[in-house]
């Protein structure tokens, strides 16, 4: 896609993350877009407002409210302009018998489906049917945006998640650690048919917003768009896990994931999961590890992480660096380098934007 009409820099920044993705670049994004300075005027009228449940399954109606919400932003400097219709991180949970407590501007907390039954031979087969109410108010929620967003940003693919994150979801985290020991062939059989999920979805969703394959994919969880399908996955549930069941249980899901992906980023989340680096860098189809430090410990920039920075560039993937300040981004550069790095400072207006890509600006090649 050569043009994007809310973003007039898109051309530039669109050149910056195909050179981020294969460590020739670097990217200057953020957590959504800024207040915009003039907010554009609609001629679709501000729905009411939806909150909790209704928000998150409003479907058509949220559509209309997420799409004046994009109206009020600004998108300077490398800010993807992206939304989905987020149901909350790991969401192919609903999708495949699992329920969920929504509550708007907080959290949503996933119930587990399967904690009750005993023997896991006793599971239902996981299948996805889209005839669960999360995917019919997905699917309405894209077809109402493409009638109304006029190609004025992107539409991206919600966090679904895949693998054993879904699994300890739907089962339970306690219970799915004694499975992994005590039924290992029903866990490898359950995380092939959540990824066959994932990616039935995926495909759906694909074929409703870049049937052509012209426009790209991304993603709103970590602001990412890329060329062709664009996917970012996670496995939290690896924090309690070690390295060889890692390699044996999570190793082999991201690589059915990724063989059917063009550009991929794995969300790495807390120190716990760190012992899983050598692991990811074995996956040659994986191209970007973004890092996020847990509550308490230091934020992205510190020079803490530098090693562990150095080391995932070093393997030829490209990294993505949140919680850091803008002030924190040129010593970062300067410390490990910057191609191959997409930061994510905490911005509050586009002056800062715009000062930052200014002062950085005689880095690109």
């Amino acid at each position: 896609m050569e043009s994007c009409h809310w973003k007039p820099n898109w051309s530039e920044t669109r050149e910056h993350l195909m050179g981020w993705w294969e460590q020739k670049d670097f990217v200057i994004g953020k957590w959504g877009g800024v207040p915009a300075q003039a907010p554009r005027t609609l001629s679709l009228p501000r729905p009411p407002e939806l909150r909790d449940e209704a928000y998150f399954l409003g479907g058509a109606a949220r559509a209309e409210q997420d799409l004046h919400d994009m109206a009020s932003q600004a998108f300077p400097g490398d800010i993807v302009p992206v939304t989905d219709p987020v149901l909350g991180p790991g969401s192919l949970h609903l999708h495949l018998g699992g329920e969920a407590r929504f509550k708007t501007g907080e959290s949503v907390w996933f119930e587990p489906a399967f904690a009750g039954i005993e023997d896991v031979e006793d599971i239902p087969e996981l299948t996805f049917t889209g005839e669960d109410p999360a995917w019919v108010a997905t699917e309405a929620w894209y077809r109402r945006m493409l009638d109304i967003y006029d190609e004025n940003f992107f539409l991206g693919v919600p966090d679904l998640c895949a693998g054993l994150d879904i699994l300890a979801s739907l089962r339970d985290p306690n219970l799915i650690m004694l499975d992994l020991l005590e039924e290992p062939e029903w866990v490898q059989a359950s995380l092939e048919a959540i990824d066959t999920a994932y990616l039935e979805i995926y495909n759906r969703i694909q074929k409703l917003v870049d049937p052509e394959g012209t426009r790209g994919m991304g993603s709103r969880s970590f602001y990412i768009w890329g060329p062709g399908r664009t996917a970012k996955v996670q496995c939290d549930s690896s924090v309690m896990i070690s390295e060889d069941m890692f390699r044996e249980f999570v190793q082999p899901g991201l690589r059915r994931v990724f063989r059917d992906m063009d550009r991929t980023l794995f969300h790495l989340d807390g120190t716990d999961a760190i012992r899983h680096v050598d692991a990811l860098l074995e996956i040659e189809e994986l191209d970007v590890i973004e890092w996020t430090p847990e509550a308490g410990k230091p934020g992205g920039a510190d020079p803490c992480w530098h090693d562990m920075y150095r080391k995932i560039l070093e393997a030829g993937k490209s990294l993505q660096i949140v919680y850091l300040t803008p002030d924190e981004v040129l010593p970062l550069f300067n410390a490990i380098g910057h191609n191959g790095i997409y930061v994510m400072p905490e911005f509050r207006n586009v002056a800062q934007v715009e000062d930052l890509m200014r002062a950085t600006d005689p880095l690109r090649n």
